[in-house]
């Protein structure tokens, strides 16, 4: 197609991956938060920035959650009338990822929920909020930014971020448990 049209050797494509690769680096050298929506018909991927602020926020005050349970049913329904979406609780204490608790937190200016998790004495925040209508789902993508592992994910309507300072490893076991019960209800 046109896109491959090239007059010397960039092509429209190349100078399009490089524009957005300009555009994306200055704010992101600069520490803001950087965000991407990616579509064709339909909105293929809606990453939202700042999860690891959220994290990081969790970490530096004692306010780790708003509600301390281990329990999913008194957990889950405290999210109720708070946000205008239900999250997936679960715990995996048996699995040594035991809930700790929730709590409302903002990614880019919208509500999300946060479940807290712990692994041995590590926090790991899972954050979870709905993406625009059309978001196709995502498998897993793991990252590694300042020292913190993420894995974001997209299924059911819903975006998931996991925020650990956990290891890798750790990190997809934990992954591998919410997905396989990730489903909102």
């Amino acid at each position: 197609g046109s896109m491959a049209y090239a007059s010397g050797p960039v092509s429209k494509l190349d100078y399009g991956r490089y524009l957005c690769a300009a555009l994306a680096y200055l704010p992101n050298r600069q520490r803001d938060a950087v965000g991407l929506i990616a579509f064709d018909q339909d909105i293929v991927a809606h990453l939202h920035p700042s999860t690891r602020t959220g994290h990081l926020r969790s970490l530096l005050v004692d306010h780790a959650v708003d509600v301390a349970s281990s329990d999913q049913h008194t957990v889950k329904p405290w999210f109720s009338g708070k946000i205008d979406f239900s999250p997936p609780v679960r715990d995996f204490a048996a699995e040594g990822f035991p809930l700790v608790g929730g709590r409302l937190d903002y990614i880019d200016h919208h509500p999300a929920a946060a479940l807290v998790y712990k692994r041995a004495q590590h926090t790991i925040n899972v954050f979870a909020l709905p993406v625009p209508e059309g978001t196709r789902d995502a498998a897993p993508r793991a990252a590694s930014a300042h020292g913190f592992h993420t894995v974001h994910w997209t299924r059911d309507g819903m975006t998931f971020w996991a925020v650990p300072d956990v290891d890798a490893d750790d990190l997809s076991r934990l992954v591998a448990l919410l997905r396989a019960t990730d489903t909102p209800k």
